[in-house]
């Protein structure tokens, strides 16, 4: 299955999107492509690793290659362009690889100061003798907003529609959508703190006129339960027919 990133529209007040020179939305996969509870497996070519010979730099993953979770129902589009589906083997060609300051080695880091954005994709990585499994954790979108609260929210409001009432509150608006949630904040920088943070990187060195921002919070919920019943599935499949003795 061939899953890429595609490209949305021009930047439009707080909410930010791709450039004006490209149309297309995320593909999703079709739902005939269900492994279990509407999980989708996408073959990943290149899952980078640390080479064994300690000699720095990163390698492909070159036996039993994983496969990265995605779902046929993703609710979010941040940039009009990245869900819960952002295939990593796009992210990690395009994006800054992070993983020399994040122990994990499965966090990355896009922006674009022109268009007022920076984005941050991080991924789960989980070795298992059935299958390796990668799945994205979370996506972070910091973009520079005004100070004024209303305003900022207000455009947010009209690209996602009316938050969660319970869970949303002056400082914080809460979507949620099965199994996706998209949590974004209004937040002011202290001036000059990006000096102190010399061993941070991505969108924390992100800097704003005026210090304001909206921070985007995009998580899936499904693929934490869904890595599991994937195991699963593949266990069972390889033990059906199996015939015991006593």
């Amino acid at each position: 299955m061939n899953v890429g990133i595609q490209i949305g529209r021009a930047l439009c007040v707080a909410v930010v999107v791709w450039s004006a020179h490209a149309q297309d939305r995320p593909v999703v996969p079709p739902a005939s492509q269900t492994f279990i509870d509407d999980i989708v497996l996408l073959p990943v070519e290149c899952l980078l690793v640390e080479p064994l010979s300690g000699k720095g730099g990163q390698d492909c993953l070159r036996k039993d290659k994983p496969v990265q979770l995605q779902t046929t129902k993703p609710q979010y589009a941040l940039l009009d362009s990245y869900n819960v589906n952002s295939p990593y083997d796009v992210i990690s060609k395009k994006c800054t690889n992070l993983s020399k300051h994040y122990r994990m080695g499965t966090r990355f880091w896009c922006h674009n100061r022109q268009e007022n954005w920076s984005i941050e994709f991080s991924y789960y990585f989980q070795s298992h003798p059935a299958i390796n499994v990668l799945y994205l954790q979370e996506v972070e979108l910091k973009t520079c907003a005004s100070a004024n609260v209303q305003e900022s929210f207000g455009a947010v409001v009209r690209k996602f529609g009316q938050p969660s009432q319970v869970q949303s509150d002056d400082e914080r608006l809460v979507f949620t959508r099965l199994d996706d949630r998209l949590t974004v904040s209004h937040r002011q920088s202290i001036p000059g703190e990006l000096r102190y943070q010399t061993n941070d990187f991505g969108n924390s060195t992100f800097s704003c006129p005026g210090n304001f921002y909206l921070l985007f919070k995009l998580q899936p919920r499904q693929f934490q339960s869904g890595r599991a019943n994937v195991i699963a599935k593949i266990q069972a499949d390889q033990s059906k027919g199996s015939s015991p003795k006593f």
